[in-house]
């Protein structure tokens, strides 16, 4: 008997995901094949892929067919940085395949998603997080990448591809055409200062969602980092967007927290990496101005000098 849906596109996926009764034969079967505990099974939060909690202290992830290549990033990454602790990441205990769909059996980490918490979390608690989580990224980047041959993309190519449809993607987001006009115009006299960073490990999507927080002693600290599907190696500062979006939007103090915890001092903040980050911020595989301009707030930004001022400089 089959145990998992024929999923021949996203809509297809998109209408069957939350429904947690599509996926318990499948996830049962994957308790029964690895020895695991099937009578406590609950869904996760939503992300990309299936995810259910096997009790207190395992989760089952179950990559969708239409996104095999995360399972393939998700396992090399999270390979190499179980001997890098510095790096906090859920622990892979087992792998395997059901019907062509990858799964895993992970270990997590404490803590929850960041955007569940961070209207309660107070400025110095916030501060503190940013700098951890700088910290994590900086850990993250110098891990060394021999042998990662899978997440190796050729960057120049792979940032040109994001160039060559930008407008397209960025239309079907609802940015109009002067906001493209005016980003594709920045980017090709950024062009020479993005396609040359030295290939680092990337998550390249450390989003609200994917940064968990717990609190300890009465004060919120970062425990840690979760789904490594984008992963791939390519310039550190492509990392930096969907934080800086995501979680710091225009709060300046934050954004110097973040990139002190990385490791720059004060003088290094200057308007050449407010232009570079911006760049790969339009570049990012997820950009979207629309979005972006929303973050920046109000008053709105009335060119893109004005959003990139709201959302990658570092004023004092």
């Amino acid at each position: 008997m089959q145990l998992l849906p024929e999923i021949a596109d996203l809509e297809a996926y998109r209408a069957v995901y939350r429904d947690a009764s599509v996926w318990l034969p499948a996830i049962r079967e994957i308790c029964r094949r690895e020895g695991l505990d099937a009578d406590a099974l609950e869904q996760a939060p939503p992300g990309s892929h299936v995810v259910f909690r096997a009790g207190p202290r395992l989760l089952i992830k179950l990559f969708s067919r239409l996104w095999l290549s995360d399972a393939v990033s998700e396992r090399l990454a999270l390979g190499r940085l179980a001997s890098h602790p510095e790096v906090n990441v859920p622990r892979l205990l087992a792998e395997g395949s059901l019907e062509g769909w990858p799964y895993m059996v992970l270990d997590p980490l404490p803590g929850i998603p960041l955007n569940q918490v961070w209207d309660q979390v107070e400025l110095r608690d916030r501060l503190a997080v940013c700098e951890t989580l700088g910290k994590t990224m900086s850990a993250l980047h110098a891990v060394p990448t021999a042998g990662l041959d899978e997440l190796t993309v050729d960057w120049p190519a792979w940032l040109a591809e994001r160039r060559e449809g930008f407008s397209g993607a960025q239309t079907e987001r609802g940015a109009s055409p002067e906001w493209i006009e005016s980003a594709l115009a920045f980017l090709e006299e950024m062009w020479p200062e993005v396609t040359q960073g030295l290939p680092v490990l990337l998550n390249a999507d450390i989003t609200d969602e994917h940064v968990l927080l717990a609190k300890d002693g009465g004060r919120w600290r970062m425990t840690g980092l979760i789904d490594f599907g984008d992963a791939m190696l390519g310039d550190a500062l492509y990392d930096f967007t969907a934080p800086l979006v995501s979680i710091i939007g225009r709060d300046s103090g934050l954004r110097r927290a973040l990139m002190h915890g990385y490791g720059y001092p004060d003088t290094a903040l200057d308007a050449s990496l407010s232009r570079r980050m911006a760049a790969m911020g339009l570049l990012h595989q997820f950009a979207d101005l629309k979005y972006y301009l929303g973050v920046a707030g109000e008053p709105a930004p009335s060119c893109l000098a004005n959003l990139l001022v709201a959302l990658w400089s570092f004023p004092g």
